[in-house]
């Protein structure tokens, strides 16, 4: 049996520092006769501090005193005022929380000329062509100078001041007036929405659980990448369509229609497309495809993954 983890004693001869970070007083590792006559014990609890959830499911002791830190990690939120910076033990890991304050403002930006978007807030981002460029900003007013908006090399970037910020609001809508885009990227959990885009090249990045809807799409070529457990869908008409998905995300194209089509799938993603002359797919893992059309088909299924056809076109 593992001793119990308890405060870490300053380091000595015989001790074993930083083994223990969870505090209990009268713990055997805090006696400075422990280590002489259990080297065997002391041996093995160094190699568990590689591996940590060894000595948490081992000890009921440990295991109650993390359930009592997360609780009161968890008080301390509900305690926090509203519209302050929370930091705790949660913070070693999402950093910095900050709780809007409910207090609803709008705020117009202006920018330079922008071609692409990206954004890593968790708020609805709204894209609107026209012929003006600039962004509204509608949450907190507290969190309207922890947003930034900055156009960088002909990309607007939409994002948190800092890495290590979180923002939390029930209401975060931003308003993007472009004159054109010809790529999206969304990180994190945030979600795009756009209507008739028209561009030459179209480019769509996902990453997280972020999605993009994106309605009346005309396009000479449109690419779709997707990581982790992003979902886009897409209406309109393109000429060329490629779409690659990893890990468990999700591609509704089924009312996108496109000439030649291009599907690679690996993990658990799915994607439905509708294709009308060529149709090459790959799919590894237990990735799946289903497809509109009567295209010439070329396909490749290594692992579990499946391909279906759903009929000539959607209803």
């Amino acid at each position: 049996m593992i001793p119990h983890a308890g405060p870490a004693p300053a380091a000595g001869p015989g001790l074993v520092p930083g083994c223990c970070i969870l505090c209990r007083a009268g713990c055997n590792l805090s006696q400075p006769g422990f280590v002489r006559g259990n080297e065997s014990v002391v041996s093995n609890l160094k190699n568990r501090i590689h591996h940590p959830e060894e000595i948490i499911m081992a000890n009921p002791s440990v295991r109650s005193a993390l359930r009592i830190l997360f609780l009161s990690a968890g008080l301390l939120a509900v305690a926090a005022p509203a519209g302050v910076a929370v930091a705790g033990p949660l913070s070693w890991f999402h950093g910095e929380r900050v709780q809007g304050s409910g207090k609803i403002v709008k705020q117009n930006r202006e920018t330079g000329h922008f071609t692409s978007l990206a954004t890593s807030l968790s708020g609805n981002v709204e894209i609107r062509i026209g012929n003006t460029e600039g962004v509204t900003v509608e949450t907190d007013d507290n969190l309207q100078a922890l947003i930034e908006t900055v156009v960088d090399n002909g990309t607007l970037r939409i994002k948190p001041t800092r890495k290590d910020v979180n923002l939390e609001s029930h209401t975060m809508k931003i308003v993007v007036q472009a004159r054109s885009i010809e790529k999206i990227a969304v990180a994190g959990s945030g979600s795009v929405e756009a209507d008739k885009l028209h561009a030459e090249s179209l480019t769509f990045d996902v990453g997280g659980s972020g999605s993009i809807n994106v309605r009346n799409l005309e396009s000479e070529s449109v690419a779709i990448s997707l990581g982790g457990s992003g979902n886009l869908k897409a209406s309109g008409n393109v000429e060329r369509l490629q779409v690659s998905v990893a890990g468990s995300g999700r591609v509704q194209a089924g009312q996108l229609a496109a000439r030649d089509v291009t599907v690679s799938i690996g993990g658990s993603g799915q994607a439905t497309v509708w294709a009308r002359q060529t149709l090459n797919l790959s799919v590894g893992g237990s990735g799946d495809i289903t497809y509109y059309g009567d295209p010439q088909l070329t396909k490749s299924v290594t692992g579990s993954g499946t391909i279906k056809r759903l009929g000539g076109s959607p209803q």
